[in-house]
């Protein structure tokens, strides 16, 4: 048996469903299925009872998971004692980055990382937030660089919070929004209050994004329940080339909107009162075992930070 058998029968007896099992593996589910019938043709038992109520383990299928989880168990003690033993400068770092950090930051850590750590296999896995801290708590990545507001913080889960800042109003330089602009100290960019958008046009992301549930509290805050909302977008890069092009105003972190270079668009800053924040973070999972290459890796991005090497 194969640590991919085992890890295969091993999910599959936890979800107790093939579809489930197949999207924590990130296999099809046809191969799924093959790769099970293969392992109990070679064993000449059924590990699983079908049934109304899911898959559940036949007797022969209770013996394999117990043993599948004591061989990955001793499996992942050994890998970490060899990593140990060659201090880190070799093995394979399984990285979790939300997009947006892959797209404006991770060009400019990782040359760096492959300096210090030439002989390291480094496997990206580039999802949303949510996804990524599914498979951090499935032990499919060793860390994770995502994003995070109020709220979004899982108790399985330990955050190390690289930067916050503030939501923005971004909308064309011709835009109405200039004469309710005004500035105060302590802001970076003139500062527009939300409740006086009123009938303005806004461009949205589609619900189930994370920026989008920030923005959904700061309106409520600002008594705004019906939103003239004229469309709804999958990415900020299009929502910015919206509201470049004076289809409408939208909202973005501090940091999305440093990374993006428009010169059609213009900045607000939102007073303080609205106390919804985005935050960058390197995660883990509670408790879990942290490889000598995943500290080196978050030292590195903490260092460029401080060093102004980095801007997120």
């Amino acid at each position: 048996m194969t640590e991919t058998e085992l890890l295969y029968v091993k999910t599959i007896a936890e979800t107790g469903n093939m579809t489930k099992a197949a999207a924590a593996l990130f296999v099809s589910q046809p191969s799924l299925s093959q790769a099970l019938q293969r392992i109990e043709k070679k064993l000449g038992a059924q590990l699983f009872q079908r049934g109304s109520a899911g898959l559940t383990l036949t007797y022969p299928g209770r013996l394999y998971y117990e043993s599948a989880l004591e061989i990955l168990k001793n499996y992942s003690a050994m890998v970490q004692e060899i990593e140990e033993f060659c201090g880190g400068t070799a093995g394979e770092l399984r990285l979790g980055i939300a997009s947006q950090f892959g797209r404006y930051a991770l060009a400019h850590v990782l040359p760096k990382f492959r300096q210090q750590f030439q002989q390291v296999n480094i496997r990206l896995s580039e999802a949303a937030s949510h996804v990524l801290i599914e498979r951090l708590i499935c032990g499919d990545c060793d860390l994770a660089i995502l994003n995070c507001s109020q709220g979004d913080f899982r108790p399985q889960c330990d955050y190390d919070i690289l930067v916050t800042s503030p939501f923005l109003i971004v909308a064309s330089k011709n835009s109405r929004l200039r004469e309710l602009a005004r500035e105060e100290h302590g802001y970076r960019y003139p500062v527009v209050d939300p409740r006086f958008l009123g009938d303005e046009p806004l461009i949205m992301l589609n619900p189930g994004h994370r920026v989008r549930s920030a923005v959904d509290v700061i309106l409520n805050q600002a008594e705004l329940t019906s939103p003239n909302t004229l469309f709804y977008v999958d990415n900020l890069e299009t929502a910015f080339t919206l509201a470049a092009n004076e289809l409408g105003i939208t909202f973005s972190p501090t940091q999305f909107s440093a990374c993006i270079a428009n010169e059609k668009l213009a900045f607000y800053s939102i007073p303080a009162r609205y106390s919804i924040t985005w935050s960058t973070c390197i995660t883990t999972v509670k408790g879990g075992y942290i490889s000598p290459l995943s500290r080196a890796f978050s030292h590195l991005i903490k260092q460029m930070i401080r060093d102004g090497e980095l801007v997120i």
